[in-house]
């Protein structure tokens, strides 16, 4: 390998870009931040929809798995 050094230095300099990137995250985080605003403003919006009430939370969740059973044995 040590002989082989000078070959890979053209190598290790093509791989500078990717280097590059790969201190930026490869720009996972500018879309990972979004996603995040995204849902926290979803979760704000729907805060709304919320009664506080624990039968009717309960309810809407037995409606929702009910639905979801139907739907799933009729082949959906």
């Amino acid at each position: 390998l040590w002989l082989l050094r000078a070959k890979l230095e053209g190598f290790i300099e093509g791989l500078k870009s990717i280097q590059w990137a790969a201190d930026r995250s490869f720009g996972f985080e500018a879309i990972n931040s979004a996603v995040v605003r995204v849902t926290n403003g979803l979760a704000e919006t729907l805060r709304n929809t919320q009664t506080g009430l624990l039968n009717w939370n309960v309810l809407g969740i037995l409606a929702a798995l009910i639905i979801l059973i139907a739907a799933i044995s009729l082949g959906a």
